[in-house]
């Protein structure tokens, strides 16, 4: 008896394993397409953000109630030299939320 091979859930033809070694599984294609699609959103996501005025414009337009928002995208326009569209969401901000980043700003360029 000692000699005798045990034969376990791996051993011969039955043990669940794909026939054709070369094709892909299921799980690897679904992976695969996850990854792809993952890839493509990161990528746009990228090109909405190629600048601070691009990516806080996008925050902006997603959360149009929210003061930060609207007041980084105020920063960044100032950063650009666009003064009056600077001016126009820092209102914005300061009508939200009581003139809260307003104010900071303010106090750090004194």
């Amino acid at each position: 008896m000692k000699d005798q091979a045990i034969d376990g859930p791996a051993a011969g033809p039955g043990n669940g394993r794909a026939t054709d070694a070369g094709a892909p599984t299921g799980r690897f294609v679904v992976r695969l397409m996850l990854i792809i699609a993952l890839s493509a959103v990161a990528f746009a996501r990228n090109v909405a953000w190629e600048d601070s005025v691009s990516l806080w414009r996008d925050a902006a337009e997603k959360s149009p109630g929210k003061a930060r928002a609207n007041y980084e995208l105020g920063v960044a326009y100032s950063f650009q030299g666009k003064e009056d569209r600077a001016f126009f969401y820092m209102r914005k901000s300061a009508e939200i939320d009581g003139g809260v980043y307003l104010r900071t700003w303010m106090l750090k360029n004194q």
